[in-house]
């Protein structure tokens, strides 16, 4: 497979060096499913979720595949009374990336993202690619200088 998404546009312009890993996939395929194919840890592969807040904002929240979302807590982070997720139909529009394909490198808005602070003890992490069946393997301090999110605690 040979791609080159946004998100890997951005990161070759920052010169930070990444990985594709690639894996058969016509259809969204859950996080867990990824790393079987990947042969990748799942606290190693995270995922990137659109959420919207009660007041009509939108953010970005990151934790691994091993993690479930603290609705609570990432609402409390943010400033919002509640979060939902983003419709599966409206995820294109407000991440500019398709289902499956979300990542936080190159969000098609200047949303806050906030990733959980489990990220900053990793050498390594692995995300989506922005699009579906392919992820990048890069070193975690290269992605935060690109992306600058703010780390909270927003797991269960």
């Amino acid at each position: 497979m040979s791609i080159k998404t946004r998100a890997m546009e951005i990161l070759d312009e920052a010169n930070i060096k990444y990985e594709v890993l690639t894996y058969e996939a016509e259809v969204f395929k859950s996080g867990h499913d990824v790393c079987q194919k990947l042969g990748v840890k799942e606290t190693d592969m995270f995922k990137t979720l659109a959420v919207k807040g009660h007041s009509g904002e939108y953010y970005i929240l990151v934790l691994s595949i091993s993690k479930e979302l603290d609705f609570k807590k990432a609402a409390k982070v943010v400033g919002e009374k509640s979060l939902s997720f983003v419709p599966l139909n409206d995820i294109e529009e407000v991440t500019g990336y398709i289902r499956g394909g979300v990542t936080l490198v190159g969000l098609k808005n200047d949303h806050k993202v906030i990733v959980n602070n489990e990220m900053k003890s990793l050498d390594v992490v692995n995300i989506s690619a922005g699009t579906l069946g392919a992820c990048l393997k890069l070193k975690t301090d290269e992605l935060i200088s690109v992306v600058k999110p703010e780390f909270h605690d927003i797991e269960k």
